[in-house]
């Protein structure tokens, strides 16, 4: 039986965003109406570039601080993931190598 070769993961150390409010960079995250956004703010101006960001409501409770790692999808392993993507992010712990502080929206 002939081994498959393990694919390579490109990191990618800054990912590009769709848009930017208050000094944040966000983008979308899923099909079903979620959003990313690159940092950790502070409350104010977190609702408020989410806000100008998506016409969906946003309010605090859907709002959750965690870190990321992103790299390039790899659509050829058979995952989920598609090749017109720009970007996969990770969830991962702060003290991951190469992770990034991101704030979530929830659809």
């Amino acid at each position: 039986m002939t081994e498959q070769p393990t694919p390579t993961v490109t990191s990618i150390a800054t990912p590009s965003m769709e848009q930017t409010h208050y000094g944040i960079a966000i983008a979308n995250l899923g099909t079903e109406g979620g959003a990313i956004a690159l940092g950790h703010h502070n409350d104010a101006q977190t609702l408020a570039a989410f806000r100008a960001f998506t016409e969906m409501p946003v309010d605090g409770e859907r709002i959750t601080r965690g870190w990321a790692c992103f790299r390039a999808p790899q659509p050829a392993t058979g995952a989920w993931e598609e090749a017109d993507w720009l970007w996969v992010a990770e969830p991962v712990t702060a003290a991951t190598p190469g992770a990034i502080a991101v704030t979530y929206l929830e659809a």
